[in-house]
């Protein structure tokens, strides 16, 4: 009996760690996967040979999250990733913030509006 700790990332409820352990669960060799919302590990205990963790993480790669195998000599702290989560978030603000107005004028332009014409918002 083998077992192995994953982080999993892309999980934001209850119903995400559900779809993860479902998609652990029924592969062939794994006897009990767990996962933990708050910290984004999962601990998977699994007969060994027909299983590797390569293929623990393409079941959950194929339920839509991404799963590496946890080091903790050089896994990221919670910190950092939520650090890395919110430059993310912060970058497509940033993105979201320049490319809106030019698609609204853009979008008003095709309706008639000429150049010079004011856009009131009332």
């Amino acid at each position: 009996m083998k077992e192995e700790t994953f982080v999993v990332n892309g999980m934001t409820c209850a119903s995400c760690v559900i779809n993860v352990e479902k998609a652990v669960n029924h592969l062939d060799g794994v006897e009990k996967a767990t996962v933990n919302l708050t910290t984004e590990k999962m601990t998977v205990e699994y007969q060994g040979e027909p299983l590797s963790p390569e293929a623990i993480s393409k079941a959950v790669a194929d339920a839509g999250y991404e799963a590496v195998v946890y080091n903790p000599d050089t896994a990221k702290s919670q910190e950092e990733r939520e650090g890395d989560k919110l430059q993310l978030i912060r970058k497509r603000l940033f993105w979201s913030s320049v490319f809106t107005p030019a698609s609204f004028i853009s979008a008003m332009g095709s309706q008639g509006l000429t150049t010079g014409t004011c856009i009131c918002f009332t």
